[in-house]
């Protein structure tokens, strides 16, 4: 009788599948997120699916766009990508919110103020910049501040009102 061989890939292949299957019991655990009445339970679902297999997936299968916009700004600060904020699509004020919020909290997490550029609000971008610069003691970063006041409390220079 001939030992079979088994390929590296098809061994790791197998080994994800158990390992996700364990992770999150199966498929259909997923779907358990679906039949919750309360949109902030859908999110937590599909959002702590999504972190314990560190993959965005688990937030496609939300039916509700909002549920998966969510799920989506919470697996990009958890993953600290600023990429996934932007599969958030700016149809509206509310959505251009989100991705702004999104990106603060990666450019946060990943202390990277190169992120807070692309924040379109001015007073997320300011508190961005301000929360880097407190965080990381770059106060620097404070000067990138268009509000005045904000940038004061920033550096911690008083602002002259003439």
């Amino acid at each position: 009788m001939r030992p079979t061989i088994v390929s590296f890939p098809f061994l790791l292949g197998t080994l994800l599948f158990f390992w996700t299957t364990i992770a999150l019991g199966t498929n259909s655990n997923i779907d358990e997120c679906a039949p919750y009445e309360n949109l902030f339970e859908q999110v937590s679902c599909y959002a702590a699916a999504a972190k314990t297999i560190n993959d965005l997936a688990p937030c496609y299968r939300a039916v509700h766009e909002g549920v998966r916009y969510q799920c989506f700004a919470i697996f990009a600060e958890h993953s600290a990508s600023p990429d996934i904020c932007h599969k958030i699509p700016s149809k509206t004020d509310e959505h251009r919110s989100l991705i702004d919020v999104c990106l603060s909290d990666v450019a946060l997490k990943a202390h990277n103020p190169n992120i807070c550029e692309s924040i379109s609000t001015s007073g997320l971008r300011d508190s961005c910049y301000f929360k880097i610069a407190k965080e990381l003691g770059k106060y620097a970063l404070c000067e990138k501040i268009n509000d005045d006041g904000l940038k004061s409390v920033c550096t911690g220079k008083p602002v002259i009102v003439e």
